[in-house]
């Protein structure tokens, strides 16, 4: 139920960044999900990368860095910079709760067997199959 819980809380906050910021940026921003993956499945999972994938995900945090500076200094849009950096803050906490997401239900099936997993979802979904219109 938890992990349901962050799910919708990562939807809710990247379709509230699309108020604030630019569709590209969250597009872009959105990719912060797999360093996080990574960073959270080596301490919490003790999955092991290659450096490639370290490199890798260095080359998108220093990339994300660049799109949030970009937007705030981009004064020839519509929206103020202050709006982008919060729609930017908005889109990178979904993503990381996204990700928090991921190693969790990851980390479930490493401990339990992916039937049982399924199951779990299956029966906490069930009640509220009603309100889903």
């Amino acid at each position: 139920m938890l992990l349901s819980g962050v799910d919708v809380a990562a939807n809710y906050l990247l379709v509230k960044a699309f108020q604030y910021t630019a569709l590209t940026s969250i597009q872009l921003l959105d990719c912060i999900q797999l360093p996080t993956v990574l960073a959270l499945s080596w301490l919490f999972i003790k999955v092991r990368f290659g450096l490639l994938h370290i490199l890798g995900s260095c080359i998108a945090l220093m990339g994300v860095g660049c799109l949030v500076w970009a937007d705030i200094e981009d004064i020839s849009a519509d929206i103020t910079p202050k709006n982008r950096f919060l729609g930017d803050m908005l889109c990178l906490l979904g993503a990381a709760l996204y990700a928090v997401s991921n190693v969790s239900e990851e980390y479930a099936v490493k401990c339990y067997s992916i039937v049982e997993f399924l199951d779990n979802v299956i029966i906490k979904c069930v009640p509220f199959m009603p309100f889903i219109s």
